[in-house]
């Protein structure tokens, strides 16, 4: 679970989406696996439950602030 905080009384959106690195004769490219939520809220938001990716995977989660457009990127990686 992860708890967001954006500015008093401004609407934000999050999106997270999963990634995979390739490996073999692929090393250094990434797909996206298809993994996706958004969640939203005022001033705050709590996801839901996040799936535990496998070794390789990782998530990026895209925060925007609805009332001003200023967006934030995180990196959630599975070591």
């Amino acid at each position: 679970y992860l708890r967001v905080y954006g500015k008093l009384n401004h609407n934000i959106r999050c999106t997270v989406r999963g990634y995979r690195n390739l490996m073999g004769d692929f090393t250094g490219n990434t797909v996206y696996t298809g993994f996706k939520k958004i969640y939203t809220g005022k001033s705050q938001l709590q996801t839901g439950h996040i799936p535990r990716g496998i070794v390789g995977e990782f998530d990026v989660m895209t925060c925007r602030d609805l009332g001003n457009g200023e967006v934030q990127y995180f990196r959630i990686r599975y070591d």
